[in-house]
């Protein structure tokens, strides 16, 4: 009977706005509503115009700002938790910014988690002034980091302590770029340990960089050379770098062959001395420089025996002249 009573003059005291501004009640207060309006407390504020307004109704529950205009709180018949907003349209929508702030003095990190056993982490960790100690994490259940940004700038994903401005960590890591409804563009550890760059449309065709060699590919993922291309080049200048320049055929001390000495050989090979046969170039490429070099060679070698041709034609017209001469004379005396 006293509770009851206690209730009803703390209710009345309430209502009438005559209430202590602290009272404490040790019992269940219990507001029904006429059925027809809502249940709500009013909460004047110093001015006694404006207030907030504690409500509820079979719509909703919350908690209203009259200065403002705004909903503070506001829960909908889906259980759906509005702050800012009295139209939420999630089980939890935040119309402004949300902070969280950690519970140790000067440490300004934020946590937003998930209980879940498959669930991720959000948040942002701090503390020492340092830049490089206020990183932004997003983390999996277990622990394991999904993606970091520190103080520096460093964006990690797969790692918790970035070394660049974008750090992959993953057993293959990979970057895709996508033209929508049209190409895939891929780069990174495809296969092996080797790093690609490969499009959809091609991929036997990637350009490909060995790890152990690195031997570069075009076209190719196996590239025998520093490069490999399995294609066409085209270029306005290649500068090849060279030794032992065949400047040493025109030394005294060179043997070069005889004429018939190199047709003998070519009867025998079917290509020149030094000069890689057919079958070989097919399998095995041409290496420009050395080519380079075995073909100049073969030009001053040739130059060489022009050079000798064109001596002794020059010692043939000196005596044929001769002759020419002589039969010149001996055909006046005989007139």
């Amino acid at each position: 009977m006293k509770s009851n009573f206690k209730k009803a003059l703390l209710l009345a005291m309430l209502c009438s706005g005559q209430a202590m501004a602290q009272q404490t009640i040790n019992q269940v207060l219990t507001l029904n509503s006429n059925g027809v309006n809502s249940t709500e407390i009013l909460m004047k504020k110093q001015d006694n115009a404006s207030y907030y307004s504690l409500f509820s109704n079979d719509l909703s529950f919350g908690l209203y700002n009259s200065s403002t205009g705004k909903y503070l709180l506001y829960t909908d018949a889906n259980d759906r938790v509005g702050i800012g907003t009295h139209t939420p349209l999630a089980k939890l929508h935040v119309n402004g910014v949300l902070r969280a702030m950690h519970s140790i003095s000067g440490d300004n990190s934020a946590y937003f988690g998930n209980e879940s056993s498959s669930g991720y982490g959000l948040f942002s960790t701090g503390g020492g002034g340092a830049s490089n100690l206020y990183p932004f994490r997003f983390e999996k259940y277990t622990g394991a980091v999904v993606m970091m940004a520190d103080g520096d700038g460093n964006v990690g994903i797969g790692i918790d302590n970035p070394l660049h401005i974008l750090h992959l960590k993953k057993p293959q890591p990979t970057l895709n770029f996508e033209k929508t409804g049209i190409l895939n563009w891929t780069v990174g550890n495809i296969a092996g340990n080797d790093f690609y760059i490969r499009v959809d449309n091609a991929p036997s065709s990637p350009f490909v960089m060995e790890s152990n060699t690195g031997n570069v590919g075009i076209g190719t993922a196996t590239p025998k050379e520093k490069l490999s291309v399995n294609g066409k080049i085209r270029a306005k200048e290649i500068k090849v770098e060279a030794t032992n320049w065949p400047d040493y055929v025109f030394k005294p001390e060179y043997q070069l062959n005889t004429l018939p000495e190199l047709e003998a050989y070519i009867k025998a090979n079917g290509h020149l001395p030094e000069v890689p046969a057919a079958a070989e170039v097919e399998k095995e490429g041409v290496a420009l420089g050395e080519m380079n070099k075995i073909l100049l060679k073969k030009i001053e070698e040739l130059t060489l025996h022009l050079i000798e041709k064109d001596k002794k034609l020059e010692e043939t017209n000196r005596k044929l002249d001769k002759v020419m001469q002589m039969v010149e004379t001996l055909t006046q005396k005989n007139k």
